[in-house]
């Protein structure tokens, strides 16, 4: 399977994939893709063509729906070495005086999320925020807050999202997990007295 088959497929996976060759490519130096299994020299002007597992389209997708969900890609990366490459998880999320710390736990939720979407993947499943494991939609309130420069917020009380706009499609296809936003961001008072501020932590 070439990389560009497996996007193809991927795409069937995932319908909001907009996912190209030349990115996926720099997804694999960055370790969110497997390194393809041969590469094919074709000689002449022609240069080489790398082929990959027929499970590359699975990682596509569950790699594209993951970061779609807020995390970055080294942590797709990281959840990825997880859940494929067996690397301990004491390797990827450490621990403060034995406990999680607020980095690691979204490191836990990239892992469940990325893992989840993987399952389905393969299992031949389109993958949508409203039908992954613990994935409801956002309860949007009109929050008493403002951003720094004074604008209004809503606020989802479910996960700890805020956002001046929510009816953004970017937020409205992200899955709404319980917590999942809650340490993003802190309230503190306007430094004229009047009110607090969200900021980012």
């Amino acid at each position: 399977m070439t990389i560009e088959e497996a996007i193809e497929a991927a795409r069937k996976l995932y319908p909001d994939l907009t996912l190209k060759a030349t990115s996926a490519r720099m997804w694999t130096a960055r370790g969110l893709l497997p390194n393809p299994e041969k590469v094919e020299r074709l000689g002449g002007r022609l240069g080489n063509r790398a082929h990959y597992s027929d499970d590359l389209s699975a990682q596509i997708a569950a790699a594209a729906f993951t970061t779609s969900q807020g995390y970055t890609q080294k942590q797709v990366a990281q959840a990825r070495r997880i859940v494929l490459e067996g690397v301990p998880v004491d390797d990827v999320i450490p621990l403060e005086d034995g406990r999680l710390h607020d980095t690691a736990i979204t490191m836990v939720r990239a892992v469940r999320t990325y893992a989840s979407a993987l399952a389905q993947a393969r299992a031949g499943g389109m993958l949508d925020s409203s039908t992954m494991p613990g994935s409801i939609k956002h309860k949007w309130e009109l929050s008493p807050h403002t951003t720094p420069s004074g604008k209004i917020l809503y606020h989802c009380p479910v996960c700890g999202l805020y956002d001046p706009a929510p009816v953004k499609p970017k937020f409205e296809n992200r899955a709404c997990v319980a917590g999942k936003y809650a340490d993003h961001w802190e309230v503190v008072p306007r430094e004229d007295g009047h009110g607090c501020i969200v900021r980012v932590r």
